[in-house]
């Protein structure tokens, strides 16, 4: 039943940046939220009572306001008898990203781009230490989420510093609560790699002619989740009419909605057995089609924590 997971007790290794490349993706994309009331953590019981399960939502930065984790959520997961994440941070990632994010096939981005379009990106590349013959290695999609952040954001993960899933899992590890992937590595960067090199295109003329008003929408974003006001995030995200494009609304449908119904149905038998945390990008949590929704269809009792 439960082949889709990954079970680990592997130590921390690299983290590179494919949770918050798979979140902040996200907050370039549409989508349509109902009131969740002001609350990232939600417990989460069974019809027919039960143990409580608790799902968070999180926001993929190493921002420290961000980690800045309330007490309930951290009673919440060390109370816990398993941790569930997107994907485990580890050694194994961080080989996987690398080869993935470099072209193979003898192509370079230059070529594939066309020289009016890199000339643009070098220079929204340039605050990220990303020179030219680095650009011309790396696939359209690798660098479009990669400027959807701050460089400040984009260092301090590079100096190592954890993004929110990667600080929970070592305290996760600390009091040794097992921990579990939602997810594949292969299947999240198959949610990039499956994307049309014209749709990766699209999307990436997009981020570099609009850089300031995405660093802007990143910023009021990052607040709305500090507010833990989940409807005001996405009001956010949907209201910035001047970024939208038909190429971001397709990558959205797979990034965020089609992964709504994988993550529900891979989470409902781990909610009926009880005793998990979940954490989750916060994105996923709100929405018709969002997993509150989903487990509320399933009769479970869902109550605002934290």
């Amino acid at each position: 039943m439960r082949s889709f997971l990954v079970r680990t007790k592997c130590r921390a290794g690299l983290r590179l940046p494919i949770l918050f490349v798979v979140g902040l993706a996200v907050a370039l994309a549409s989508g349509s939220a109902k009131s969740e009331g002001n609350a990232l953590l939600w417990a989460l019981q069974a019809p027919g009572a039960g143990t409580t399960s608790y799902l968070l939502g999180t926001m993929h930065v190493s921002d420290p306001r961000v980690l800045d984790v309330g007490g309930a959520t951290r009673e919440a997961l060390t109370s816990s008898h398993t941790a569930v994440f997107e994907i485990i941070t580890n050694d194994e990632l961080a080989t996987t990203l690398l080869s993935a994010i470099v072209y193979s096939d003898g192509r370079n981005l230059e070529t594939v781009l066309g020289p009016e379009l890199f000339n643009k990106l070098k220079l929204v590349a340039q605050p990220y230490g990303l020179v030219p013959s680095v650009l011309k290695l790396m696939k359209p999609w690798a660098l479009f989420t990669i400027l959807s952040i701050p460089p400040e954001e984009s260092f301090r993960q590079a100096r190592g510093e954890p993004a929110l899933d990667g600080w929970l899992q070592d305290l996760a590890r600390r009091e040794s609560v097992e921990l579990m992937a939602l997810e594949t590595y292969e299947e999240q960067l198959a949610v990039f790699e499956d994307t049309p090199e014209d749709v990766q295109m699209a999307i990436l003329r997009t981020v570099v002619e609009h850089k300031p008003e995405i660093e802007a929408q990143y910023e009021v974003m990052l607040q709305r989740y500090l507010d833990r006001d989940l409807e005001a995030l996405f009001a956010v995200a949907t209201g910035q009419e001047n970024i939208t494009s038909e190429a971001l609304t397709r990558f959205n449908q797979r990034i965020l909605h089609d992964r709504n119904n994988v993550m529900a149905t891979r989470l409902l038998p781990l909610f009926h057995e009880g005793g998990y945390f979940v954490a989750i990008g916060a994105a996923h949590l709100a929405g018709e089609d969002g997993v509150l929704s989903q487990m509320r269809a399933e009769g479970f009792v869902v109550t605002p924590i934290e």
